[in-house]
């Protein structure tokens, strides 16, 4: 069973934070600039984002569209 994800978490952040990470551009610990420029959100909610991406890392994203009962978000970050 996974983690439900908080309000302000989708997993199109999730996997935005995965493709970053894939691509070495920064240490994750700096991430949430990347967050705050990416999706336009305050620097404590990028904060809150990246921990929760950190605290349950790996996700699974299948589960999390199943128990949502939502459709999928595309893989484009």
């Amino acid at each position: 069973m996974t983690t439900p994800l908080p309000e302000n978490v989708t997993t199109q952040h999730l996997k935005y934070l995965d493709a970053l990470r894939d691509s070495g551009v920064t240490n994750m610990f700096g991430a949430s600039s990347y967050i705050v420029d990416r999706f336009g959100v305050d620097k404590r909610e990028a904060k809150d984002i990246l921990a929760f991406w950190m605290n349950s890392y790996p996700y699974n994203y299948d589960e999390i569209a199943e128990s949502a009962n939502v459709e999928e978000v595309d893989n484009e970050c």
